[in-house]
């Protein structure tokens, strides 16, 4: 990494600042060791080391986002090769599955707390929050998750009830004092009624346990009154006013009539009133655009996440919808100028009509919060995108067959606006089936053309010959349309519907997950937006820049999406974060070992250790069996001499049985008695038999003879040495074994 990019760990240097703060300017410097270690290792690649810092480290669901838009960002700019390119996307979705592993640990614990961890300002992270990094990094999963959701629907609602009937709102906007009877549900009151019911059963419990005397009984209202906290007490008359006309949805409802009565305010003045003197009608509408103006100057410069005014254009010129809106604003405002000029009076209403048009696409927005149009409205705005670049295709073939049939029909025509016509505007109509009549002599019409060029309302005529008609080559010209036709018509039209085939199906997949991430910015707008349609909205204006720049008040916190909590109370949300982080990783650990693939791989690295077991027994027992095997033919060896020796003795004094000894088989005949084997194992025994017999004796067998040597043992072949054992087999004369009474 260059200089400017690397990072340095460093302790606080005076121990008396506390852990972890700057006295002089009240920042924290080392709060997070394993948040830092984390952000390095990301940098560098380190995967392995990545996990296990992210494991460690506090605020985890952040420190996850945060990598995901980091290894995004380095994708999209730092990679050299797309095959690392590739891995750091996977990389993105990993830390991305975990945040949203962590967050779906807390939502199922506490739903309530999960919230807060979404939008608590996050010190470590540049002050912002896990639903902005979110955003930022375009984890669409981990938007559409239900809990991120829930949070989104009740900032959506407001004060008001997430379950209340679309047509309940919109009568409480038209006759608003049904608010007080009961007919709308908010928020507070059903908070109110939850408590209500907690606090009952414990005052039951209560009277139950804490003696005989009393009986079960319905507690008082003053007793459940005193046990409802302090920030939940009933809406006064004035609240639930201001909580119906502040909610975002009631907001959106207004703003949407309001754009409707603009629309048709618009298209009265362009149909009806466009006088040389501006009408009444005129005028409202200037003072309604006016409003326009104010609230888009108001959304450049409304920054409650502390972006900074570069970040926050780069924001507002980024969307789309933004750029309707000035381009909206721009043309009517260079369409007024020149109405207002007696020259240019027509222009600026021809300017107007298309300005109207604008006008009417920027009311496709609306549709964003509906769950079934809201995908179709990013559906037409990919294929608006597609279709641009498809143009670029199209216009090679139209305008390389319009050059060729203007260059063979008509001859050095020099009207601007008519070689426009013939080189662009007609091939482009003959894809829509509009077929020429000016390349086919049976159609030519002399009285439809000028000869020379010289009349402006009519196409000049093709090259003529002495009878007035058409010199060119007829069958050319079809050739070149019915070429044209089947590249133009066929190929790229074909094409276009194929391109816009895979966008829909590729939306379509993703319907509910796009839907999800879209209507965030929808729902922020209208949670900071004033609570008045335009044009009313001026007087909101007026009332915030009064406000702003006269009395210098602060701007309103809007906690909705980002709230700075205590010290106290954020340690102990990032203790239970951590512990639904350990019980995320436990609970995933369990699922891998569950699987079929861990499983195998469980498997086959017992299977391994079992081998490499196996193998240094094998080669431990083998050696202490040759020891074992050894000392056993001492043994054996020393017990024979033994008995040898009493044996003789016996003899020695008349002793010795009447019976003949047993007679033992030589070698020889033991060969013999067995089975054959088969020649590689009678080698390799021959093999083995060799190392139970000196070196010098040449064979073990006489040769042509069936008589056997008497086996020795190395030690025992010089015959100074005693060899009590030692009964070679007496031979007779006819080569016969005779055993020595």
């Amino acid at each position: 990494l260059p200089p400017k990019e690397q990072l340095e760990l460093q302790a606080s240097p005076d121990p008396d600042r506390g852990p972890g703060r700057d006295s002089e300017r009240g920042e924290e410097t080392f709060r997070d060791p394993g948040g830092d270690l984390f952000l390095w290792a990301i940098l560098q690649n380190k995967k392995e080391l990545a996990e296990i810092a992210w494991e460690q480290s506090r605020d985890c669901m952040s420190a996850a986002l945060a990598a995901s838009k980091i290894l995004k960002k380095l994708a999209e700019e730092g990679a050299e090769e797309e095959d690392e390119a590739e891995e750091m996307r996977e990389l993105a979705k990993h830390y991305e599955r975990h945040a949203i592993g962590v967050f779906s640990e807390c939502h199922c614990c506490d739903e309530e707390r999960a919230q807060r961890l979404l939008i608590r300002v996050s010190s470590s992270w540049g002050q912002t929050t896990c639903l902005r990094l979110a955003l930022e990094a375009d984890d669409k999963s981990f938007v559409a998750h239900s809990g991120v959701q829930a949070l989104l629907t009740q900032i959506w609602c407001g004060e008001l009830a997430a379950d209340n009937p679309l047509w309940r709102v919109l009568l409480c906007m038209l006759f608003f004092p049904l608010i007080y009877t009961g007919f709308l549900g908010f928020r507070r009151d059903e908070s109110i009624q939850r408590e209500a019911e907690r606090s009952a059963e414990l005052l039951t419990m209560e009277s139950l346990t804490g003696s005989q005397a009393c009986t079960r009984r319905k507690p008082p209202v003053h007793d459940l009154l005193a046990r409802i906290p302090l920030g939940l007490k009933p809406l006064t008359v004035s609240t639930r006013l201001v909580s119906l006309f502040t909610s975002p949805q009631v907001k959106f409802y207004w703003n949407i009539l309001s754009y409707f009565s603009f629309l048709l305010l618009f298209s009265v003045v362009l149909m009806i009133d466009f006088q040389a003197t501006p009408s009444w009608r005129e005028g409202l509408l200037y003072v309604w655009l006016i409003s326009l103006v104010c609230e888009e100057i108001r959304q450049l410069f409304h920054d409650p996440d502390g972006f900074g005014f570069r970040k926050k254009a780069d924001m507002y010129i980024n969307d789309m919808w933004n750029i309707l809106d000035f381009l909206s604003i721009l043309l009517f405002l260079i369409g007024l100028a020149f109405r207002l000029t007696t020259r240019l009076f027509y222009a600026g209403k021809v300017i107007l009509c298309i300005d109207f048009i604008i006008f009417c696409l920027r009311l496709m927005a609306i549709f964003i919060i509906s769950k079934t149009l809201g995908p179709k409205i990013i559906i037409v705005r990919r294929m608006m995108l597609d279709m641009f670049f498809f143009m670029f295709l199209l216009s090679i073939w139209v305008v390389a067959y319009g050059v060729a049939k203007q260059g063979i029909l008509i001859h050095n025509e020099d009207r601007l606006d008519w070689i426009v016509r013939g080189v662009v505007y007609e091939p482009y109509l003959i894809i829509f089936g509009k077929m020429p009549s000016n390349i086919d002599n049976a159609l030519f019409d002399i009285k439809a053309c000028s000869v020379n060029g010289t009349e402006p309302q009519k196409p000049k005529c093709p090259i003529l010959n002495e009878d007035k008609m058409p010199a060119f080559p007829e069958w050319l010209t079809i050739i070149l349309l019915c070429v044209y036709l089947l590249f133009a018509n066929i190929l790229l039209l074909n094409l276009l519907i194929a391109i816009f085939n895979y966008t829909f199906q590729e939306v379509q997949d993703n319907t509910d997950t796009i839907w999800k991430f879209q209507r965030y910015e929808l729902i922020k707008e209208y949670h900071s937006r004033p609570a008045a349609p335009p044009p009313l909205i001026l007087l909101s204006h007026i009332f915030l820049f009064i406000r702003r720049r006269v009395l210098q008040r602060p701007p309103n916190s809007y906690r909705a999406f980002k709230e700075e909590l205590p010290e106290v109370e954020e340690e102990e949300l990032l203790s239970w974060e951590s512990l639904m982080k350990d019980n995320y990783l436990l609970s995933r650990r369990q699922q891998q070992s569950q699987s079929m693939e861990q499983r195998t791989t469980d498997t086959a690295d017992k299977v391994s250790n079992m081998a490499e077991l196996l193998q240094r027994e094998e080669a431990t027992g083998s050696v202490a069996l040759v020891k074992r095997l050894t000392r056993l033919e001492e043994q054996v060896s020393q017990s024979a001499r033994a008995l040898q020796w009493i044996m003789d003795t016996l003899k020695a004094q008349g002793l010795h049985s009447k019976e003949e000894a047993p007679q033992l088989a030589s070698p020889g005949k033991l060969k013999r008695s067995e089975s054959e084997p088969n020649e590689p194992h009678r080698q390799e025994k021959s093999e083995r038999e060799k190392t139970f017999y000196h070196v010098n004796a040449r064979r073990l067998d006489y040769p042509d003879s069936t008589i056997s040597r008497f086996p020795v043992v190395e030690e025992k072949v010089p015959w100074e040495v005693d060899f009590i054992l030692y009964n070679p087999p007496v031979l007779n004369g006819d080569g016969q074994e005779q055993i020595d009474g």
